[in-house]
C-alpha cells in the first residue's frame, strides 16, 4: 500500500499511522513541518523513509518498531527530535541526515552513514552500529571533538575542501580508518598517514603513520596517536610541543628529539611502563619533565 500526502498537510499527528502493518511507502508533502509522537510505529512493511527538507521536528518513537525500514534520509533542517526514534529498527543499512539524527540509530546492519549539516558533533555514531563509511557533505565545516569516537568498524572517510576545524581526538580509536583529503583543502594536508593543519599541528595520526621530517609539523594535538598499531613512536625533529593525552594507551616506548620544547604533564597519561630515549641532554628533560603524571620506567638521555 502506498499513500501520498497532499502539499497542504504541514503535520502528522501523533499515531496518525501506528499500526499501519500494510503500508509500504509514502509520499510526504514538501511543506511539512512535524511529524508526532509515535507517527509511524509499528509499520512493519515500510522499508524506507524519505523526509523532505522541510521537516523541523521528529517526535519521540516516530519510526519505533518499523522492522523492515533499511533507509532513512532527512534534510538539514531538523531541530528538535523525541526519545527512541528508531527503536526496534534493526534493519537500517544507509542513512543520510544530521548527526543528531544520525547517532539515534543503534542498528547491526548500519554500514553507510551520510552527514549533513555545518557541524559533525560528538559520539556522532552509536557505538552499536558498525558503520563502515562515513560521508561529509559539503556543508559541513567543523569536525568536533570525539566526533567519531571509538568507531572501530569505520573504514572510510572523505573530508572535503570545505573542512576547516577538525578538534582534537575528532578520531579517537578508529584503528581501521583509511582517511582522504581533498587536495583543495586550504587548512589541512594529509602526507604519510598523518593529517595536519596549516599552523604545524597534527591532528590524528592513522596506521602506520610517519611525521613528515620537513619541518611542517611541530605539534603533536591530544589524542592524534589514539589509532596507532605499534607500542613504539620515533619522533622526529622538528617537534616542538606534545599536548596532554597524545598517545594510546598500548604505547610504551618513545623516542623524543632535542627540539622539544614543551612537554603536557599529561602527555602520557594513559600510558603505562613508558621507556623514553631523548635525544637532548639530562638537564633538558629535567626541564621537560619536571610535572610529568605518568609512569616512566626508564629514560636515556642522548645529550645531542
Amino acid at each position: 500500500q502506498k499513500i501520498i500526502l497532499p502539499s497542504t498537510v504541514v503535520d502528522i499527528f501523533d499515531k496518525s499511522f501506528k499500526g499501519c502493518t500494510a503500508l509500504r511507502e509514502i509520499e510526504l508533502s514538501e511543506r511539512l513541518l512535524t511529524v508526532g509522537d509515535d507517527a509511524f510505529r509499528g509499520c512493519t512493511a515500510l522499508t524506507q523513509m524519505v523526509l523532505p527538507s522541510s521537516v523541523k521536528k521528529l517526535g519521540g518513537g516516530v519510526f519505533a518498531d518499523c522492522t523492515s525500514l533499511t533507509s532513512f534520509v532527512t534534510g538539514a533542517g531538523i531541530m528538535e527530535i523525541g526519545s527512541g526514534i528508531f527503536n526496534g529498527c534493526d534493519q537500517i543499512e544507509y542513512i543520510k541526515s544530521t548527526c543528531n539524527v544520525i547517532r539515534l540509530a543503534a542498528s547491526p546492519k548500519l554500514k553507510k552513514v551520510e552527514f549533513l549539516g555545518d557541524r559533525i558533533n560528538a559520539n556522532s555514531i552509536n557505538a552499536a552500529s558498525p558503520v563502515e563509511e562515513a560521508t561529509i557533505s559539503d556543508e559541513t565545516v567543523i569536525i568536533y571533538y570525539s566526533a567519531f569516537a571509538h568507531c572501530k568498524s569505520l573504514r572510510k572517510m572523505h573530508i572535503t575542501k570545505y573542512v576547516t576545524a577538525i578538534y582534537p581526538g575528532a578520531f579517537f580509536n578508529c584503528p581501521n580508518l583509511v582517511l582522504t583529503l581533498d587536495g583543495e583543502n586550504s587548512r589541512y594536508t594529509l602526507k604519510n598517514g598523518c593529517i595536519y593543519d596549516t599552523e604545524g599541528t597534527l591532528v590524528a595520526a592513522f596506521g602506520d603513520s610517519r611525521i613528515p621530517d620537513d619541518g611542517s609539523v611541530t605539534k603533536i594535538n591530544t589524542g592524534a596517536y589514539a589509532n596507532y598499531p605499534s607500542d613504539s613512536l620515533e619522533i622526529p625533529e622538528g617537534i616542538t610541543t606534545i599536548d596532554g593525552s597524545a598517545f594510546l594507551s598500548t604505547m610504551r616506548v618513545f623516542t623524543l628529539p632535542a627540539s622539544l620544547k614543551t612537554l603536557s604533564p599529561t602527555a602520557f597519561a594513559t600510558c603505562t611502563d613508558v621507556r623514553i630515549t631523548f635525544n637532548g641532554t639530562e638537564e633538558a628533560w629535567a626541564a621537560l619533565s619536571a610535572d610529568l603524571n605518568t609512569n616512566i620506567t626508564d629514560v636515556t638521555c642522548l645529550g645531542r
